[in-house]
């Protein structure tokens, strides 16, 4: 990389010895590529630019493909029809990467790929560094986020894809405008951050001396506009909201938000019902999807059903047979559920947690969910029979929540009581508790008509048109934690010791691991899937003549923080390496932990220990997932070829990671034996239990 730096940087300064310039100041275009191909044969003076994929000398001729946002055109440069020394600096000063401009008659060569036959050409912009891997493509993902420009020059399907997201915002547009709903646009910066229970960003105003926050939702603000009589508003509005960061969450995203005055929450149902489909149809040409191995039909009409049914149906569980959280939590485990109470301060917010981790993950959808808790819905109107329950809708699609809608609280002295309430719960420590907004009190009090308002996530919508598992495949420039933010000896590829210990010496046993594991207060499900990961691990160093306890503790240990942690993916595994270097581990163990949440972290595999957790980690669910669906849901029941089978059924358990499976070559096992070996000390392990 650097020898071929100076070498462009020599082309450089060769060019602007012999008087021209490396960088143009302009260039006109008659055509983009891919007008320019559908022009007749013999069309001349049409006048192309773009990027320089391809250059390939042949003698007296120079054939090279250029690259814009349309696509690709050959061009052909003759040097009996240029310039002698304007077909000598092709040939010997510009390189793939280069900007170029061409001027020429459309052609066809003898294999039928039209050609620019070029009498005319000019070096634009002089790039100083290649295109990575000669231009083979940009395989890395996380290169792919931190350096998007060069993801959209060497992947076509990256450039369609955001392309089709920029479609989709378009049509959005489209049908708002007509229908008669003005675009506008509110405060980011906010006294108070309100209108959804999130935690938000906190920054100082040097001008005006006062705290403020990034807005979470321009909820209150779209809704003021509304009471100011604009009765039909929409905006695209980027947010910001300091929680967990992981493929299906970003601190910063796009939400759509509209309102409609005089209507409640079955117009905007039926809205809805219309508008998705149209979207789709207008960005995909057609109303279906792939989603993974699956199609996905927005055609309506949608099926509809409510919380109550939904859970009792899936999880065996009626919310209304529990009075309060206790008898709740009593009725979810004897239904075989075991709710981390951390997350469960109240029977809503258990019902949700329920709901999210047992059920959604099931449904195919389209669906709307209706009978949320009024309790997680401080903005929403209560249900007039039924007041635990707001009304308030959800459509779900693939087990993803895209839509959030309900009709709007419009009595001030309740939304006064709804946020004193939530107030109650932020001092008692729910960070995520709405802020108690007089502004926004006072502002009701004044009136406002019925209304309905809707949320539609942008960023997961256009990942689950495009069949994108991770959020940040959507957005061109995702927040990544910076290289300098993980401590070096973290980043270097070769491990190395801790506090004088070889690397892989270490100074606690098994007893003591599995004592930090219980001191973190671990659910069932933790429990087993840390002893799964260890018994698969210790299997795979018998298997590869490595180290059984090193591989078998990291391993138990490396979800340590998991429950800490579960709300911010961009802390986990940097609570639990801090944890164990204070006792000493050795640094290949801390690094294997790091790794396994690499994405989030910033430390990506490089020993064959990494890829194994990251490998193991993953199967374990693949594995119990697959169980399950069995008559007795055993493991023991499971044969190889099941799990095999299950590996290439993308929409089966889909949270598991299956590249991260496949990277088990790199720990030295191919795929079919990884599988055999994991599946076989899991065996052991429920044999045990």
């Amino acid at each position: 990389m650097a020898d071929e730096r100076e070498m462009r940087k020599r082309k450089r300064a060769e060019i602007l010895s012999a008087g021209k310039l490396p960088y143009k100041g302009k260039y006109e275009r008659s055509h983009s590529l891919t007008e320019a191909k559908a022009l007749p044969l013999g069309t001349e003076g049409v006048r192309i630019a773009g990027r320089l994929l391809l250059l390939r000398p042949m003698g007296k001729l120079i054939f090279g493909t250029l690259q814009d946002m349309t696509g690709r055109m050959q061009i052909l440069l003759r040097k009996d029809r240029m310039p002698e020394e304007a077909f000598q600096i092709f040939r010997s000063l510009v390189d793939v990467g280069d900007f170029l401009g061409c001027a020429g008659e459309v052609m066809e060569t003898k294999t039928g790929e039209r050609t620019l036959d070029c009498d005319g050409a000019v070096l634009l912009s002089k790039t100083l560094r290649p295109l990575p891997e000669k231009f083979h493509g940009l395989a890395d993902k996380e290169m792919r986020y931190r350096r998007r420009y060069l993801d959209l020059v060497s992947n076509p399907e990256a450039m369609e894809r955001f392309l089709l997201r920029s479609r989709i915002l378009e049509s959005f547009r489209r049908f708002f405008i007509e229908r008669g709903y003005v675009e506008v646009e509110t405060p980011i910066l906010q006294s108070k951050a309100s209108g959804a229970l999130a935690r938000p960003f906190v920054t100082w105003h040097n001008t005006l001396g006062v705290e403020l926050a990034l807005r979470i939702a321009p909820e209150t603000y779209l809704k003021r506009l509304v009471m100011g009589g604009m009765d039909k508003v929409f905006e695209m509005a980027k947010c910001f909201r300091n929680e967990g960061m992981d493929s299906a969450h970003l601190q910063e995203f796009t939400l759509l938000e509209f309102y409609q005055a005089y209507s409640d929450m079955e117009d905007l149902i039926e809205l809805v019902q219309k508008m998705l489909p149209r979207v789709i149809r207008e960005a995909l040409g057609a109303t279906a999807f792939r989603w993974q191995d699956d199609e996905v039909d927005l055609a309506p009409p949608w099926p509809r059903t409510n919380m109550r049914d939904l859970l009792l149906r899936e999880a065996n569980v009626d919310i209304e047979e529990a009075e309060d959280l206790q008898q709740f939590m009593s009725l979810a485990s004897q239904a075989g559920h075991q709710l981390d109470a951390a997350s469960c301060p109240s029977k809503a917010a258990a019902i949700d947690h329920l709901y999210k981790r047992a059920v959604r993950p099931l449904l195919r959808g389209p669906l709307f969910i209706t009978g949320h808790p009024v309790e997680l819905s401080p903005l929403a109107r209560k249900n007039e029979d039924r007041p635990w329950m707001a009304d308030r809708f959800q459509v779900v699609v693939a087990g993803e929540e895209i839509v959030n809608a309900y009709s709007e609280l419009a009595d001030p002295v309740e939304q006064l009581e709804r946020f004193e309430e939530q107030a109650l719960a932020r001092q008692a420590g729910d960070e995520e508790a709405h802020v108690m907004d007089e502004e926004y009190v006072d502002a009701l009090e004044h009136g406002m008509p019925p209304t309905a308002g809707c949320g539609i996530g942008i960023d997961r919508f256009v990942a689950l048109v495009t069949g994108q598992e991770n959020l940040r495949d959507v957005i061109f420039f995702p927040l990544m934690r910076q290289a300098g933010d993980v401590p070096q000896e973290m980043a270097d590829e070769t491990p190395c010791s801790a506090k004088g210990l070889p690397s892989g010496e270490i100074p606690f046993d098994r007893e003591e691991a599995l004592a930090m594991l219980e001191e973190r207060g671990p659910d069932d499900w933790l429990r087993f899937h840390s002893l799964a990961t260890e018994s698969i691990l210790r299997a795979l160093a018998e298997e590869l003549s490595a180290d059984p306890e090193l591989w078998g503790l990291a391993g138990l240990l490396h979800d340590l923080d998991f429950r800490e942690t579960e709300g911010d993916m961009t802390r986990h595994g940097q609570v639990t390496a801090e944890l164990l270097r204070e006792r000493g581990a050795p640094e290949n163990m801390l690094r294997a932990i790091l790794a396994h949440n690499g994405e989030n972290v910033g430390v990506q595999p490089t020993s064959a220990l990494d890829y194994a957790l990251s490998a193991a980690e993953q199967i374990t669910g693949l594995i119990v997932a697959a169980s399950k669906v069995l008559p007795d849901k055993k493991i023991a029941s499971l044969k190889a070829k099941s799990v095999k089978k299950r590996m290439k059924e993308k929409a089966f358990a889909r949270r598991v990671d299956r590249e991260k499976i496949k990277d088990c070559d790199k720990a030295g096992l191919d795929l079919d034996r990884f599988i055999e070996i994991s599946l076989a000390a899991m065996m052991e392990l429920e044999a045990s239990l």
